[in-house]
């Protein structure tokens, strides 16, 4: 839910301070959560787990990021990273100086490739980030909130009946890469966040 009202502060206008606020607190409950599911030795959240949980972890990352959080955004890769981070994830981590065990890694999903692709090759970033973009809603279709952007009528351009649904995943790309994601064109990106 914490995920949800940040999306929904996002598209009411609300300041990155104020959502940066919320962000924190909800980064903080999730690594909570987490270290409780280690500690207590049972089984234990994992990104290999479903590409809810996994799209859910990479969006919160982004909020935290794009809202100037590091310390939180720190805090939740370092979770990622005991849980047992895929290639996506262990860039990102590297970017803020953690390093993953690469033992064993689990492959990135399908639908987050592009992304990766986007770290590991600069040059080709920007390509690869349209073309994610370019299919962003099908990306998303494991959401449990996707029936409600497929009920949403398209005006008379791709994504010009959609309000409130954005790539919020994507300013932990950009603060990991130098590449300009702000000159990109569509509905989703959330440009104030980059």
């Amino acid at each position: 839910m914490g995920l949800r009202y940040l999306a929904a502060q996002y598209s009411a206008g609300v300041g990155r301070d104020a959502i940066g606020d919320v962000a924190e607190s909800v980064a903080g409950a999730y690594c909570r959560w987490v270290d409780l599911a280690f500690s207590d030795r049972g089984p234990s959240p994992s990104l290999s787990g479903g590409s809810e949980y996994y799209i859910s972890v990479l969006r919160l990352l982004g909020i935290t990021m794009g809202c100037g959080r590091e310390h939180s955004a720190r805090a939740l890769l370092e979770m990622v990273v005991r849980q047992g981070a895929d290639p996506l994830f262990a860039v990102l981590a590297s970017a803020s100086g953690i390093h993953s065990r690469g033992e064993d890694m689990p492959s990135t999903p399908q639908f987050a490739r592009p992304l990766l692709t986007a770290l590991e090759q600069p040059g080709d970033a920007t390509r690869a980030i349209e073309a994610y973009l370019s299919d962003w809603p099908s990306r998303m279709r494991p959401m449990d909130w996707m029936g409600s952007l497929e009920a949403v009528l398209p005006g008379e351009g791709y994504g010009a009946g959609f309000f409130g649904y954005w790539a919020l995943e994507l300013s932990a790309i950009a603060r990991a890469t130098d590449v300009r994601l702000d000159r990109l064109r569509s509905p989703f990106l959330p440009v104030d966040l980059l």
